[in-house]
């Protein structure tokens, strides 16, 4: 069986993502342009499957949508998704609109009660003890009890990213 011309332009890494497969078969050329006729090295590259798979099913997933097909590059990027995990639980926190005025509370005053906080936003205090209590877990708040009352604070390691924006709002 005769190999391709295109076959010879194959390389020993992925031209994205820096890929070095243990085999050469992990390999894959790939036509820039989209047009297998076009065998000139400038519209070669040298892919691994994954970057590969992804060029073609967003090229197939644009034809069936109708849209022109462009050849887009791929980012190689190492995730830390133990981060992200905890990032996303914290955004999770921020989703409701209470616990976000709260904040906005907390970020004009150095503390507030719960007793405070419950005639401000006109709330159940099992209901603002709540929010607080997700915003103390999420490390937004820290809690300081005084006898039976409990007081609140922004914790600024944790609102620094925030704070501006807080206070912008």
């Amino acid at each position: 069986m005769r190999m391709p011309s295109y076959r010879r332009h194959l390389g020993t890494v992925c031209e994205r993502c820096g890929f070095e497969p243990s085999h050469l078969c992990q390999l894959e050329v790939h036509h820039v342009d989209l047009d297998r006729t076009n065998n000139t090295p400038a519209n070669l590259e040298t892919l691994c499957a994954n970057c590969h798979t992804l060029l073609h099913r967003g090229a197939r997933d644009a034809t069936a949508r109708g849209e022109p097909v462009v050849a887009r590059a791929t980012v190689a990027v190492s995730v830390d998704m133990s981060h992200a995990t905890m990032w996303a639980r914290k955004f999770k926190v921020l989703a409701d609109p209470t616990r976000v005025a709260i904040l906005f509370a907390l970020a004009d005053f150095s503390s507030a009660r719960v007793s405070e906080l419950t005639s401000a936003f006109d709330l159940s205090q099992p209901t603002i003890s709540h929010h607080l209590r997700l915003l103390r877990e999420a490390g937004f708040v820290s809690c300081l009890r005084e006898g039976t009352c409990s007081s609140y604070r922004l914790v600024p390691e944790t609102m620094e990213p925030f704070q501006a924006l807080l206070r912008s709002a």
